[in-house]
């Protein structure tokens, strides 16, 4: 099984790689993962973007991303896509159908598609569970478990806020490491599914859900 996920940056790449393979009911899954920068440089037709039709840049801008993964797709003969959008303090449930409307819109029947949509962001699941955090060190200065990782929220350009990515930052510098693609990626790669699901059932108990039917029978709702 061959499957293209468009993520937005490098440092969700490794990790959401990681959870989705932990996820999939099987494990003989190939998966190639592009960062929207990665997608920009694929052209496309003025005819590949119905922009009359879409007013909304948000929107436009998702669509531009799922026609580029359609382009890999055809190319490595993927069976389906994956589009990461964190929700970022908005409504979960509106970004993810809203994601499911342009797939219909853009995928033919024949293409597999699901949204990953943490809520708030990657960094929200990364800060579910501490041992993994504590992990990246010998535990002589342990990192305390953060509050509930899916309601966190505050200001971006603020380090000490409740931010997500800044509340990680805050437990990696406390560590001595470096938040990066590598730390984040191992975060994932020792968090236990089980205290993920339990910590973050909104978002991520939706992304389990519906990986289990992506990869087995076909479409996510």
């Amino acid at each position: 099984m061959k499957i293209v996920i468009c993520c937005e940056g490098s440092t969700d790449v490794g990790a959401l790689t990681v959870l989705f393979k932990k996820c999939a009911p099987v494990k003989d899954i190939d998966i190639d993962c592009r960062t929207h920068d990665e997608l920009k440089e694929i052209t496309l037709l003025k005819s590949e973007i119905p922009k009359g039709f879409i007013k909304d840049n948000d929107r436009l801008k998702r669509v531009s991303y799922i026609r580029r993964s359609l382009h890999i797709v055809n190319e490595i003969k993927s069976n389906g896509i994956a589009l990461h959008q964190d929700s970022g303090n908005q409504n979960f449930r509106e970004v993810y159908q809203d994601i499911h409307k342009d797939f219909n819109f853009i995928l033919p029947d024949s293409i597999k598609r699901l949204a990953i949509v943490p809520k708030e962001m990657t960094e929200s699941w990364l800060l579910a569970d501490v041992k993994a955090i504590n992990s990246l060190r010998d535990g002589t200065i342990p990192i305390d478990q953060s509050p509930n990782p899916e309601t966190l929220w505050g200001d971006t350009h603020d380090p000490n806020s409740n931010y997500p990515k800044n509340y990680l930052k805050r437990n990696l510098d406390k560590l001595g490491v470096e938040y990066n693609s590598e730390s984040c990626t191992h975060i994932a790669e020792n968090t236990n599914i089980d205290v993920l699901k339990q910590r973050c059932p909104i978002s991520f108990g939706q992304f389990y859900t519906d990986m289990q039917s992506f990869v087995e029978t076909g479409n996510a709702p």
